[in-house]
């Protein structure tokens, strides 16, 4: 969990004691990370204009996706892991290919 917070969190001894808050945190993290990432596809483009030249607009928008992609990866397992230390379990799910019991 504290891969996806910034450094200084570690330094926090409240989020070693209470692994649930640090995942807490780690989901609001990832998923700023997350929306700033589709806000700054968005609006690359207009407000990059003149700053950036065109060959170089590709690189940042794939910047942009690349880290946007990482960070819904992030906010999925950081999410099933803050679901599990809030005590919820699963149970496996038989596949297609699964002979009925």
């Amino acid at each position: 969990m504290f891969d996806q917070c910034p450094p200084a969190y570690r330094t926090h001894d409240v989020l070693r004691a209470f692994p649930l808050v640090l995942a807490r945190m780690a989901r609001q993290h990832v998923a700023a990370a997350l929306a700033a990432a589709r806000d700054g596809y968005a609006g690359a483009r207009v407000e990059l204009r003149g700053a950036v030249p065109v060959h170089g607009m590709d690189g940042v928008l794939r910047t942009y996706e690349h880290e946007g992609s990482r960070a819904a990866v992030a906010e999925r397992a950081v999410r099933l892991v803050e679901r599990a230390l809030a005590g919820e379990r699963w149970s496996a799910r038989p596949r297609p290919t699964d002979p009925p019991d």
